[in-house]
């Protein structure tokens, strides 16, 4: 399973942020495609991260070497195991262009 997004429209660079819990914690990774991709390439623009296991919210932060504009973001959760609470999910470009959603609000 995954998350996506069409609504990072900002050049890369990009830093991906998350604010994540999960008892198993694990590996997840982003994948992206940019414009005038109709497809997403199998082993390239992919960045893996890593939430740590335990109850307590954790921040992951991961460089994304995205070159040009992303049309399609993936969030692959590492969800294999156990649930995976999110807070928020940000995303950012060295020319301070972000996005992010705030899910701290909303009841569990």
């Amino acid at each position: 399973p995954f998350l996506g997004t069409a609504q990072v429209k900002f050049n890369g660079p990009l830093v991906f942020k998350l604010s994540a819990r999960s008892k198993a914690g694990g590996s997840g990774h982003l994948h992206w495609r940019i414009a005038g991709q109709d497809s997403f390439p199998e082993s390239s623009q992919m960045a893996t991260f890593d939430v740590p296991a335990g109850n307590d919210w954790q921040e992951v932060s991961v460089s994304l070497p995205v070159k040009g504009k992303p049309t399609v973001i993936r969030i692959y959760l590492p969800a294999g195991e156990a649930a995976v609470d999110l807070q928020a999910i940000h995303f950012s470009n060295l020319n301070g262009q972000q996005k992010s959603w705030d899910f701290s609000g909303v009841n569990r």
